[in-house]
């Protein structure tokens, strides 16, 4: 379009995607949390990052291009999200930190991939569309993402929350707990967090060697 100046033709996508991401982080964990689940919520969100990462390829405008990496950043930010969630939910605590890690691996090594696709497609509609041909992987999640259990417990279907427990102790050659021990780990599972009063989590960060900061107490 003539009425956008180079400047914006960089810019504003990229400020436009993170307001996307930004929405997106916003709206949907509420809506995994109230009303869809993480799984059908993740689910509904790879469908929106596929349509839209099509429809980015064959955009007949500019302001059609940005809006559509607007609604694919949605849909990056909720099943980001909810991916994530569910992992934490279904690891050990000892386990948590080394799992996050390996979630992002995935993603950096395909943005060390974009390069080269850069490289070999230099029509900039192809290359949208070898992008979208890409996120198609997602569709095997349909298969293999299992809905959180403790959201189950908490919506009142503790019985297919039971069942996916078991399913994860068949898969992974475990003789599966019984009924009633599952059932003890669920609840202890959905109780509330308790609230963490004010300075608890920054203090020990902002009072710890590497940060360079003392708490007041310390000082005096």
């Amino acid at each position: 379009d003539r009425d956008v100046t180079g400047v914006q033709t960089c810019a504003l996508p990229i400020s436009t995607y993170m307001a996307g991401i930004f929405t997106g982080s916003l709206l949907l964990g509420a809506v995994s949390d109230k009303i869809l689940g993480r799984r059908r919520t993740s689910l509904l969100c790879f469908v929106i990052i596929i349509v839209f990462g099509f429809a980015t390829s064959f955009a007949p405008s500019y302001w059609v291009f940005v809006l559509c990496r607007f609604v694919i950043a949605i849909g990056v930010a909720g099943s980001n999200q909810n991916c994530f969630t569910i992992l934490m939910e279904y690891s050990d605590t000892r386990c948590r930190a080394v799992l996050g890690i390996i979630t992002q691996v995935a993603f950096a090594l395909f943005y060390m991939l974009l390069p080269l696709y850069a490289y070999l497609i230099r029509d900039w509609p192809t290359l949208q569309f070898a992008f979208a041909i890409s996120s198609l992987s997602l569709i095997v999640y349909y298969w293999i993402l299992p809905e959180s259990s403790r959201w189950l417990a908490q919506n009142g279907r503790e019985e297919e929350a039971l069942d996916i427990l078991e399913g994860i102790a068949r898969c992974n050659r475990r003789p599966p707990p019984s009924r009633a021990e599952l059932k003890s780990i669920l609840d202890e599972s959905c109780e509330p967090v308790p609230e963490v009063p004010a300075g608890v989590i920054t203090a020990p960060l902002l009072s710890s060697p590497w940060m360079g900061f003392k708490r007041s107490e310390e000082r005096r």
